[in-house]
């Protein structure tokens, strides 16, 4: 990841309209030292990113890691940009939150990178990736975190420092199943109606006829190239329809496609 690719938020949305957001270079610190801190697991794990990027918005999302497909004379280049929430929103975004949750974020979306759902596969990877951080010292699990934990085992993990067997997690996975995604909300909750479900696949045409699923928007690979009018109506279609249909906040999202896309400009 290079320096122009640790990419802070320059703006987040209060009632429709784009504020500006302070301390900027801090913000740009905090990603260059949280990259650094990673790179033995990246290596170890063989979990690497292209860009790193600040996560700003009123849901409750706390990160998102997805996967691009870029086209440039016809050359196919797969990219994955990770977005993580650095700032307290209880706190106007004023604060940032301490090194520690910020570390523990960017460990789940690094999962992400392998494996898309939270089954149990990935709470294996993340339990090893917990493990790994806090024997070499980037993690302390002692320290409360500064972020939403809302799946059980994910909660376990953070506390424990990953220091659990195959067996126990297995069992927590399997009693948290379907309970949450990624928020308090469950499963069933989170499913679009079918006129939504409509509209997406419509908007899906600008993504290169990929469809992001209820939980997967962090996920998708979108193809083709997104720049001017078609990146303005994907972000703007997008954040729109999944905010009504209950799947994020609108604004967010809208700002989330933007950010990714000055990313890979």
């Amino acid at each position: 990841v290079q320096k122009q690719h640790l990419q802070p938020s320059t703006a987040r949305m209060v009632d429709g309209e784009l504020v500006s957001l302070d301390r900027q270079q801090e913000a740009r610190q905090i990603l260059h030292h949280l990259h650094h801190d990673v790179a033995r697991l990246r290596k170890t794990f063989s979990l690497q990113y292209d860009a790193l990027g600040e996560l700003v918005g009123t849901g409750r999302v706390q990160g998102c890691c997805r996967r691009y497909s870029r086209f440039d004379r016809k050359k196919r280049t797969r990219l994955r940009i990770i977005h993580i929430r650095l700032r307290r929103r209880e706190l106007e975004y004023l604060e940032f939150k301490d090194m520690n949750s910020c570390v523990a974020t960017l460990l789940h979306e690094m999962t992400h990178v392998r494996v898309p759902n939270h089954g149990i596969a990935f709470a294996k990877l993340l339990r090893d990736l917990y493990r790994e951080a806090s024997a070499c010292g980037i993690f302390n699990p002692q320290l409360e975190p500064m972020l939403s934990l809302p799946c059980p085992w994910e909660r376990q993990l953070y506390h424990r420092g990953g220091d659990i067997g195959d067996e126990e997690l297995e069992k927590m996975v399997k009693d948290a199943k379907g309970s949450w995604v990624c928020g308090s909300k469950s499963a069933q909750e989170h499913q679009a109606k079918p006129e939504q479900q409509q509209q997406l696949l419509e908007l899906s045409g600008l993504l290169g006829n990929e469809t992001p699923s209820h939980h997967d928007l962090q996920m998708s690979e979108l193809q083709g190239q997104m720049v001017g009018s078609d990146c303005e109506k994907l972000a703007s279609g997008l954040g729109q329809l999944l905010g009504d249909a209950g799947l994020g906040n609108r604004f967010e999202i809208s700002e989330l496609v933007n950010s990714s896309v000055d990313v890979l400009s």
